[in-house]
């Protein structure tokens, strides 16, 4: 059964994947830019589950398939597609001449990184900031002798 569930939802994820092929882009300023649709929404909710396939997808052929990509890596905050993330950005923000939508591909995956490099920082300061409480605490609860569940 969970083999069968696996292979429905990796179906899911790639089928959700292709329909980025003539997903609608945002111009501003000069840039083309992911919006949120119906295909990310789902691929966000999926969170790690779609991950391998996302990550897949940064090295597709067509460029708006990679900018949805890298935006729903970005979305779901698993670092562990940051190196992979950055080379995206770098092989595109070196290609010259440039195509029409190198610039876009190479910015949208750096605010995917800068998304989860952000998203990795606040998990760390919380952990630090946790540990730093029961620290205070501890030297606190020290000094005055008494433990805190008396």
């Amino acid at each position: 059964m969970d083999e069968a569930h696996h292979s429905h939802d990796e179906a899911s994820v790639k089928r959700l994947i292709d329909s980025f092929e003539n997903a609608p882009l945002v111009g501003s300023l000069g840039t083309l830019s992911p919006i949120d649709i119906e295909a990310t929404q789902s691929l966000v909710k999926m969170g790690k589950d779609a991950v391998p396939e996302l990550a897949a997808a940064l090295g597709a052929d067509k460029p708006t398939i990679v900018i949805y990509a890298a935006y729903c890596l970005g979305q779901i905050g698993e670092t562990s597609v940051l190196p992979r993330l950055k080379q995206v950005q770098d092989v595109y923000s070196a290609k010259e001449p440039k195509g029409a939508f190198d610039f876009s591909v190479a910015n949208t995956a750096r605010r995917a990184i800068e998304s989860l490099s952000e998203s990795s920082r606040t998990k760390r300061d919380m952990t630090k900031v946790h540990c730093d409480n029961n620290a205070l605490t501890g030297t606190r609860l020290a000094k005055d002798g008494r433990r805190r569940d008396e």
